[in-house]
């Protein structure tokens, strides 16, 4: 299989092959099956390796990896978010959808005697 050296080349409407396919709906899950299982370590250069069923990211810095959780904001809709765990010893734990208590306001400011429309995100709680 050429993933992931090769991109998964795009469909094309009317053409083969499509995403229906075996072959093809198999490259697609095998990407989507590697990127859900990302591991995040220490060492001692920073890389990112790829095999068909794992991403592993190495960063050069102290030993014993990351443990945490980030949170994401989508950018589609800030009103939810992305929380990304990993456990002690980098290894992706979870990725679960939250609320994120953010949403969009529309302020308007007058500059040089103008009307400026500004969008600013606020912590409704």
């Amino acid at each position: 299989m050429p993933w992931p050296d090769d991109d998964i080349p795009e469909l094309v409407k009317g053409e083969r092959p499509t995403l229906l396919e075996a072959e093809t709906g198999n490259e697609v899950v095998t990407a989507i099956n590697a990127l859900r299982n990302i591991t995040i370590t220490a060492g001692q250069v920073d890389e990112v390796n790829y095999a068909t069923d794992e991403v592993a990211i190495v960063y050069s810095g102290s030993e014993g990896g990351i443990a945490g959780s980030v949170k994401v904001i989508d950018a589609e809709d800030v009103t939810k978010q992305l929380v990304i765990t990993w456990d002690s010893s980098g290894v992706l734990e979870s990725i679960t959808s939250e609320t994120s208590f953010i949403e969009e306001k529309e302020i308007v400011i007058c500059e040089d005697g103008s009307e400026e429309t500004y969008t600013f995100l606020v912590k409704t709680s």
